[in-house]
């Protein structure tokens, strides 16, 4: 059976050899443009804005990329929580790299985008076939609901469907802040991946265990009937006494919906969510909340 691996994508691999001994020629080299820092999400647009950023020059044959991908082979696993996740799942899972797809997913910053073309170069030396698939960056003052939409537009619902072409799928979350990792690991097994991993604190590859859970159906087809065509529904009386104040307080603890002054809103990764799980919007599952014609 054909395998994927999924492996998001950040810049611990640029961050690491600029902080070797391997790395000191570089840094020496190009001090003047901060290179200790072009790991940070934070650095200015004119270095890390994807395309035209000034670290985005080193996409490809530059000596930048050529030293990362030296790191990259000389240290392997150790060079970065990217190649460490595929290496523990390759190991553990005993997947060959001939028979295995992974799919990058960087963000669309210069730096991101460098190490996962390092990343792919390296890989495809291994025998991988490769795929590398960009997601936006996180907007300045933007809610982190949005990031939440993207991995399960463009990850999770990719899992999802490589599941239903009977693959077994793999993900790495060792390369996320711990918030997107542990929802990328949630979502990935109800999306049913075979199986996730992490770096512990030691930087051991463990495997996360896999809870035995499922989607909702019931609770998510009530929503996306209800939004179904529109994001936000005033917020009154009737809408109260149609979803119930149980069912209200608990869909808003979940983040499903949120307030946004007298409306209620669809949350952006809760509408993604009915797209990735294929939530029904069948009209038998609102029999349990009642008549929703008053939307």
């Amino acid at each position: 059976m054909r395998s994927v691996i999924v492996c998001p994508v950040g810049t611990s691999l640029l961050k690491n050899l600029v902080s070797s001994s391997e790395g000191s020629k570089l840094v020496e080299k190009y001090r003047g443009m901060g290179i200790e820092s072009w790991h940070l999400p934070s650095i200015s647009e004119s270095l890390n804005k994807h395309p035209d950023g000034y670290i985005c020059r080193f996409l490809d044959g530059s000596d930048v990329f050529e030293a990362l991908k030296s790191f990259a082979v000389n240290k392997r696993e150790s060079s970065c929580p990217e190649l460490a996740g595929i290496e523990a799942v390759r190991k553990i899972f005993g997947v060959s790299p001939g028979g295995t797809k992974v799919l990058l997913y960087p963000t669309r910053l210069c730096n991101s985008m460098l190490c996962a073309q390092v990343l792919a170069r390296v890989l495809r030396t291994m025998g991988f076939d490769l795929e590398i698939i960009p997601i936006r960056p996180r907007r300045a003052g933007e809610d982190h609901a949005w990031v939440f939409a993207d991995i399960l537009d463009k990850i999770v619902k990719r899992i999802a469907s490589e599941k239903r072409k009977g693959k077994r799928v793999f993900v790495n979350t060792a390369p996320l802040p711990r918030a997107l990792a542990n929802f990328l690991s949630i979502s990935s097994y109800l999306a049913e991946a075979n199986a996730v991993v992490d770096l512990d604190e030691f930087s051991n590859p463990i495997v996360v265990p896999a809870p035995l859970a499922e989607v909702d159906k019931d609770r998510m087809s009530f929503v996306a009937r209800v939004f179904m065509d529109r994001e936000c529904l005033e917020y009154g009386d009737i809408f109260v006494s149609t979803i119930g104040f149980e069912n209200l307080a608990d869909y808003f603890d979940r983040g499903i919906i949120e307030r946004v002054q007298r409306r209620v809103c669809i949350s952006p990764w809760a509408r993604k969510a009915i797209d990735a799980y294929s939530i029904p919007r069948r009209d038998e599952y609102l029999l349990d909340y009642g008549d929703d014609s008053a939307f």
